[in-house]
C-alpha cells in the first residue's frame, strides 16, 4: 500500500577509486557522517508578472531554476486570468472575447477552466491574448491575433493554443497588449506582434509581425523580461534594465519622452532583482527590498506620494523587504518576505484591496492575505497566489475576473474558484541518504534515511515512502542537507529539523529534533540552503546568514567558531537568493552576477584561483553574469545567463564535466552543455537539466546516480533515461527513452532526483534507506516515479440535482497502458456517500469523474466536506500499486456552461 500522507583525511595514489570507495562507504553505512550534498534546486515558481527564477523576483528561496515564469498572469490592459496548475496544466478565468481563455470558446467565464495545454511551467496573459512556457522550451499561445501577437505566422484568431513558430529555447515570455517576447536559453529576447512604437524591439517599426525576430542592440544576458501596452523591459545579470518602444509619460526611463526602436538603458539602476510593466509605467525591486517606479502617474501608479509623471525612477514611499511588484493600469501591487501585499494608485473598483474603493499615492496593505507567493495585477483588478496554490483576487468583477464565480466587485481578497494546491510536487531537494519534496499544498514529505531524525515525522525511522513533515505548512522550500531538513516558510521564516550536534538548527540548541523547529531571529528570509552540519539564508535586503558547524569557515563570518543561531556573513549585502551550501564551503550570487564563496578550499572549491581555506567571502575569478548555484561536496557549479554551465573544485570523478579528472581552482566549462535551466551536485557527480526539458548527468555513477542506464563514470555529461513499456509482437517490451519535462534537480550522496512540469517525482541511483521511494531499497540505474506524488482529488467538488449528486474528481498520475479503479468516499456533518470510476491510465495526470449520490435527508450542501479516495491500477489483470488520499473538498453549485 502506498499512503499518499504527506571529512575525507588523506588521499591515496588513485585518488578517483578512493573519492568513490569513501562516498559509497558514508552513504551507505554511516548515516550520521557528513559527506553529503547539500543543496536543493527548485522549479522554477515565479513572482511578479513575468520574470525568470534567476532573481530574488522568485517565490522566497525558488530562485535556482531558469525555466520558469509566472504561474499566476493577469495584465494591465486585458480583464483576464490564467493560473498554471500542479500538474502543469492551465485554468483561466474572465473576459473571453477573442478567446483568451483557450477552452474553444469565445464566452466570458466567472470561474477557471481548463485550457488544453500541458506540461506548462509559465503562463504570460497579455491584453486579448494568453501564452503558456512548456517545459521542453516551446510556446504556445491563444487568443486574439489581429497583430500577430500569437506568433505562429498568421493573423487568425485562436480560441484553443497553437504553437509558436521556430521557438525551443525559450526560458521566460512576457505577454502585452498585442505583443510577446520570450527570453531564450543563450540570454537574448525574441519578441513578436503589434510594433507600432517600436515595442518588438528591433530597430523597426514594421506595425504587424507575425513571427518572432529577435530584439537589436545586442542584448544579452537577461534573466527576466516584462512588457507593458506598449513597451518592454529586460533585467540583465548586472542589475541594469533596458526598455523599448513607446516612450510616452517617460515609461521607458531613460530621462526622455522619445520612443526607442531598440532597447536603451534605465537611467540610474545598477542594482534591480525584479521587474514589472503597468499599461504605461515600469517598476522594478532593488537589492535591500526597495522598489522604484517610473513613467505614467496621474493614478498614483508610482507610490511617490504624488501625481507628477516621471522620466527616470522615483523610489516608492515607505517599502522594504520587498521581493516581487506587478503593474496594473493605474495601480501597482508589490510582496513583501513576509507574504504580505501593499498596493497603491486608483481603487475605483476594490483593485487595492484595502476594503475600500479610496485611491492613495502611498502602499496602502492589501487585508486577508500573508501567505502570499506570487502577486499579479489585471486592468482594474489584482491577483495574489497563495503558499497552497490558492489563487485570491480583487478588484474590479464585472466579466467574472477574480474567478470566484460571481460578478461583484470584492475590495478584499477572494479565492478563485478550484484552484488550491494538491499532492503534486513543487519542489525536490536530496540530502545525503534522504529526499523531500514541497508539494504544491505547501506541505512537505520525506523519506529514505530517518535515524538521524531528519525526515521530520517525530520518529527515526527509515522510510521506503514518503511521509508527511509534522506541523510544517505554507512551506515554499524545503532543503535537504546531509542528516538535517530546512524548510523555508512563506513569511520569510525558516524552520529546521534531524541532527543538531554542531547547530545546524539554528534554534540556540545541539538537541537533535524530529519535528520542525523554528530558526531563531531570522525573519523576511528569500533563500536557505543546507550544508553538511551548517546552514545559510539569504535575507530580502540582499544580506546572508549562517549558523552551524564552522571548523573550516564555512560560515563566513571571519571566525572558525561555531554558532548555535544565524550570524551575518562578512561584507555579504546585495545577494540574490541564489546560495550553495556545500560540505563545509558555501558559496551565492551578487545581484551584479558575481559569485562569491568561503570555508574549505583544499580542491580549489572556492574558485578564487588557490586551494587556501577562507572564513570570509572571496570572489570566483572570471564568472560576472552567474544566474545560480550549486555545490557538491568539494565542488561548486554554477548556471550562467547564455545557459552555459561552468563548474571548479575536485575532479577525481569527472564531477565537473570538463573531460577530465584533473582538479581546478577557477570555472571550467561543461562539455556539452549550452542551455541549462537547472543544477544539482552530488557527492561526486553533478546534473543540469536543459531547456529542452532533459536531463544530463555526470561525474561518478557507480549505483547509477547518473540514471542513464549504467554504472559507468562519465567525464562528459550523459543522458537520464527512463524505462517505458510499449506492446510487442509478442508482448509488452521496455525501452529506454530520455526523462523529459523536467524543471528542477536535486543530487543526494549518490542519488538524484528531478522534479517534472506535471508535478511528478523521479529519482534514480543508490536506494539504500529507500531514499529513492519508490517503496524498496533495490538501486535504479534509470528514473523511477516516486508513487505517493500521483494521486489526488480536486479541492472543488460539483454538486447537481440540488445537492443529491456530487462529482468528485480523482486525480491520477499512472503509465499509459494501465488501468485503474477508483474509490470516493464524500463525509459532510452527517451525510455521506461513495462512487466509483475506472478508466485507463494515459502516461501523464488526468481527471477521473466519480458521481456521488448523497445518503441522509436534504442531500449535500455548499461548503466544506472530507473526501476519502482509494485507487488500483492494474497491468494485464494483476494489481501494480495502490494508492489513497483524503483531504478536504469544497462543494460548489453546478457550473454554468
Amino acid at each position: 500500500m502506498t499512503a499518499c500522507v504527506d571529512t575525507v583525511t588523506g588521499f591515496a595514489d588513485d585518488r578517483r577509486a578512493m573519492d568513490r570507495a569513501i562516498a559509497e562507504t558514508i552513504a551507505r553505512r554511516k548515516p550520521h557522517g557528513s559527506y553529503a550534498t547539500l543543496l536543493w534546486l527548485a522549479a522554477g515558481l515565479l513572482l511578479g508578472t513575468v520574470t525568470t527564477a534567476a532573481e530574488v523576483a522568485a517565490r522566497p528561496g525558488e530562485a535556482e531554476a531558469r525555466l520558469a515564469g509566472a504561474r499566476i498572469s493577469a495584465h494591465a490592459v486585458g480583464s483576464h486570468t490564467c493560473a498554471v496548475k500542479a500538474d502543469g496544466g492551465v485554468r483561466c478565468w474572465g473576459v473571453n472575447t477573442s478567446g483568451q481563455l483557450g477552452d474553444g470558446t469565445t464566452i466570458d467565464r466567472p470561474q477557471p477552466v481548463q485550457v488544453g495545454v500541458g506540461g506548462v511551467v509559465a503562463v504570460a496573459a497579455g491584453g486579448f491574448h494568453t501564452c503558456a512556457l512548456h517545459a521542453n522550451g516551446s510556446v504556445s499561445c491563444w487568443g486574439l491575433n489581429s497583430s500577430g501577437q500569437l506568433g505562429d505566422g498568421t493573423t487568425t484568431q485562436r480560441d484553443a493554443p497553437v504553437q509558436v513558430t521556430g521557438l525551443t529555447e525559450v526560458v521566460a515570455i512576457a505577454g502585452a497588449g498585442q505583443h510577446t517576447c520570450a527570453l531564450l536559453s543563450d540570454g537574448t529576447v525574441q519578441c513578436w506582434g503589434f510594433n507600432n512604437t517600436g515595442q518588438l524591439g528591433n530597430g523597426t517599426t514594421t506595425i504587424v509581425n507575425t513571427a518572432p525576430i529577435p530584439v537589436a542592440g545586442g542584448l544579452t544576458n537577461v534573466i527576466a523580461l516584462t512588457a507593458g501596452q506598449s513597451h518592454s523591459c529586460a533585467l540583465r545579470t548586472d542589475g541594469t534594465v533596458r526598455c523599448w518602444g513607446d516612450n510616452g509619460f517617460g515609461r521607458l526611463g531613460d530621462g526622455t519622452g522619445t520612443d526607442r526602436f531598440s532597447p536603451v538603458q534605465v537611467s540610474g539602476l545598477t542594482d534591480a532583482i525584479a521587474i514589472a510593466a503597468g499599461t504605461s509605467h515600469t517598476c522594478v525591486v532593488r537589492v535591500g527590498g526597495t522598489v522604484r517606479c517610473w513613467g505614467l502617474n496621474t493614478g498614483g501608479e508610482l507610490g511617490d506620494g504624488t501625481t507628477t509623471n516621471r522620466l527616470v525612477s522615483v523610489q516608492v514611499s515607505g517599502l522594504t523587504d520587498m521581493v516581487a511588484v506587478a503593474g496594473g493600469d493605474h495601480h501597482t501591487c508589490a510582496l513583501r518576505a513576509d507574504g504580505t501585499l501593499r498596493c497603491w494608485g486608483r481603487n475605483g473598483q476594490g483593485q487595492l484591496g484595502n476594503g475600500t474603493f479610496t485611491p492613495t499615492l502611498v502602499p496602502t496593505a492589501v487585508v486577508g492575505t500573508t501567505t502570499a507567493a506570487e502577486v499579479t495585477a489585471g486592468l482594474q483588478y489584482s491577483c495574489a497566489l497563495e503558499a497552497s496554490d490558492t489563487p485570491r483576487c480583487w478588484g474590479d468583477n464585472t466579466q467574472g475576473q477574480l474567478g470566484d464565480g460571481t460578478l461583484a466587485d470584492a475590495t478584499t481578497p477572494s479565492v478563485a474558484s478550484g484552484g488550491s494546491g494538491s499532492v503534486n510536487g513543487r519542489g525536490i531537494s536530496a540530502g545525503g541518504n534522504h529526499t523531500c519534496a514541497r508539494r504544491a499544498d505547501g506541505t512537505a514529505a520525506c523519506w529514505g534515511n530517518g535515524t538521524g531524525s531528519q525526515l521530520g515525522n517525530g520518529s527515526s525511522v527509515d522510510q521506503l515512502t514518503p511521509v508527511a513533515v509534522q506541523a510544517l505548512t505554507n512551506a515554499v522550500t524545503v532543503a535537504a542537507g546531509d542528516v538535517h531538513t530546512c524548510a523555508l516558510r512563506v513569511g520569510g521564516t525558516v524552520h529546521c529539523w534531524g541532527f543538531n550536534a554542531g547547530g545546524a538548527l539554528g534554534n540556540g540548541t545541539t538537541t537533535t529534533q524530529n519535528s520542525p523547529v523554528q530558526v531563531s531571529g531570522l525573519i523576511n528570509a528569500v533563500a536557505v540552503s543546507t550544508g553538511g552540519q551548517h546552514t545559510c539564508a539569504i535575507l530580502a535586503g540582499g544580506a546572508v546568514r549562517c549558523w552551524g558547524r564552522n571548523s573550516q569557515g564555512q560560515l563566513g563570518n571571519g571566525t572558525l567558531v561555531g554558532q548555535l543561531t544565524p550570524v551575518p556573513v562578512s561584507g555579504l549585502s546585495n545577494m540574490r537568493a541564489a546560495i550553495a551550501a556545500g560540505l563545509n564551503h558555501t558559496c551565492a550570487v551578487a545581484a551584479a552576477g558575481t559569485v562569491h564563496c568561503w570555508g574549505d578550499n583544499a580542491s580549489g572549491q572556492l574558485g578564487d584561483g588557490t586551494t587556501t581555506g577562507r572564513s570570509a567571502p572571496v570572489q570566483v575569478l572570471g564568472l560576472t553574469n552567474a544566474v545560480t548555484i550549486t555545490a557538491g561536496v568539494v565542488s561548486t557549479c554554477a548556471l550562467r545567463a547564455d545557459g552555459i554551465v561552468v563548474c571548479w573544485g575536485r575532479n577525481s570523478a569527472g564531477q565537473l564535466g570538463d573531460g577530465t579528472t584533473e582538479d581546478r581552482t577557477t570555472p571550467v566549462p561543461v562539455g556539452g552543455v549550452t542551455d541549462a535551466t537547472a543544477l544539482a551536485g552530488g557527492f561526486f557527480h553533478s546534473c543540469a537539466a536543459l531547456v529542452s526539458g532533459t536531463g544530463r548527468c555526470w561525474g561518478g555513477n557507480g549505483t547509477g546516480q547518473l540514471g542513464d542506464g549504467t554504472t559507468t563514470d562519465r567525464l562528459v555529461p550523459a543522458t537520464v533515461k527512463r524505462v517505458i513499456v510499449i506492446p510487442g509482437l509478442n508482448g509488452p517490451v521496455s525501452r529506454l527513452v530520455d526523462l523529459g519535462s523536467i524543471v528542477a534537480l536535486a543530487a543526494g550522496n549518490i542519488h538524484t532526483c528531478a522534479l517534472t512540469a506535471g508535478g511528478q517525482l523521479f529519482c534514480w541511483g543508490d536506494n539504500g534507506n529507500g531514499r529513492l521511494g519508490d517503496g524498496t531499497t533495490t538501486d535504479r540505474l534509470t528514473a523511477t516515479a516516486v508513487p505517493s506524488f500521483n494521486f489526488n482529488v480536486d479541492r472543488t467538488v460539483e454538486l447537481k440535482r440540488h445537492g443529491h449528486v456530487a462529482v468528485v474528481t480523482a486525480l491520477l498520475n499512472c503509465p499509459e497502458g494501465q488501468r485503474l479503479k477508483v474509490k470516493v468516499t464524500l463525509t459532510q456533518a452527517g451525510r455521506s456517500g461513495q462512487g466509483h470510476a475506472a478508466g485507463k491510465c494515459t502516461g501523464g495526470l488526468e481527471g477521473y469523474p466519480v458521481i456521488i449520490p448523497a445518503h441522509g435527508r436534504g442531500g449535500f450542501q455548499p461548503g466544506p466536506a472530507t473526501a476519502e479516495a482509494e485507487a488500483a491500477i492494474s497491468e494485464r489483470g494483476q494489481v501494480v500499486d495502490t494508492e489513497e488520499w483524503t483531504r478536504e473538498v469544497m462543494l460548489t453549485v453546478e457550473r454554468q456552461h
